[in-house]
């Protein structure tokens, strides 16, 4: 599912957050739920599935 939602800018995933600061998801085949830290999803993630920070790429 992370990876689906790779794609989006952080604008996209500020309009997916829900008021208590997290995202959402369900899987249409399995009908998994997930939620995810905001700054972990998108191309412009800044930490890890775990939270941990992402160095900066030079």
């Amino acid at each position: 599912m992370r990876g689906t939602l790779s794609i989006y800018s952080q604008k996209d995933i500020g309009h997916m957050t829900t008021p208590e600061g997290i995202v959402t998801a369900d899987c249409q085949f399995c009908g998994a739920h997930y939620s995810f830290d905001p700054r972990s999803l998108g191309f412009e993630a800044t930490v890890d599935a775990e939270g941990n920070p992402i160095a900066a790429e030079n």
